[in-house]
């Protein structure tokens, strides 16, 4: 379990291309979002639905956006008023072959590595393993409890101390921002960008001090790449019932 994040699904889009509200479309005897949400509860222990109207098929927590028509972007910004996590995770509801390992590599990004060596550990702390990089980690605690240092981007308690604010996976030299770790520290940037009419979630990323994760990163965890396989058209879910990934 990642005890310092918030999962954050998104059942809340138009489905314009889908033609139908693609969190219900049924796949392997689940809707896309049962089948997200039940991936979720397996890596983070709270889960929310990011919502533009309460859904009556949904018995998790929801949060409806603040801003009318304001895509992901309202979505992410009303999420991470309503948690209590420093970290949130976001993935969308049409995402439903996205791995836990995969979300595990990513949440060990968001540690920055030190810039300098590291005085001794004293005992007690290190029971812990070194989160500071993927590369060299094979297991990491995480915290439960939201402090002033982590907000800030700041964690006394993390080789390096330094977190980044966002960690994007990038697929095809695409940023992948709808299956990406975000700080709790970017609320004020989302709030900002949304009062300036900025809706696209990937231009709001360049304001950001953000990890974003190659894909060649990735490819131990997950190597075909099928979390990133998201379901945007009938075509896709036949090719997903086809078993074409």
């Amino acid at each position: 379990m990642i005890e310092d994040c918030t999962a954050i699904v998104m059942a809340g889009g138009d489905s314009s291309r889908m033609g139908t509200d693609k969190a219900s479309i049924l796949l392997d005897g689940q809707t896309l979002l049962q089948s997200v949400t039940a991936t979720m509860r397996q890596i983070f222990p709270q889960v929310i639905v990011s919502v533009r109207q309460p859904r009556a098929d949904v018995d998790l927590p929801q949060v409806c956006d603040d801003v009318a028509d304001g895509g992901p972007l309202a979505g992410l910004a009303a999420s991470l008023g309503q948690i209590t996590t420093p970290w949130a995770f976001m993935v969308a509801c049409d995402m439903p072959f996205v791995v836990p390992e995969v979300v595990e590599l990513l949440a060990r990004y968001r540690f920055k590595p030190p810039t300098h060596p590291s005085p001794p550990l004293s005992g007690r702390e290190q029971g812990g393993g070194d989160c500071s990089s993927p590369d060299k980690t094979t297991s990491h605690s995480t915290r439960s409890s939201k402090n002033d240092d982590q907000v800030a981007g700041y964690d006394k308690g993390r080789p390096g101390g330094v977190l980044y604010q966002a960690v994007v996976p990038v697929v095809h030299g695409h940023p992948q921002p709808l299956a990406a770790f975000y700080a709790a520290s970017c609320l004020a940037p989302l709030r900002a960008s949304l009062a300036a009419q900025q809706k696209g979630l990937r231009s709001v990323l360049q304001q950001l001090d953000v990890r974003y994760v190659d894909e060649e990163e990735m490819l131990a965890a997950d190597p075909h790449l099928r979390s990133f396989f998201d379901l945007d058209t009938p075509q896709d879910v036949e090719a997903a019932k086809n078993g074409v990934r």
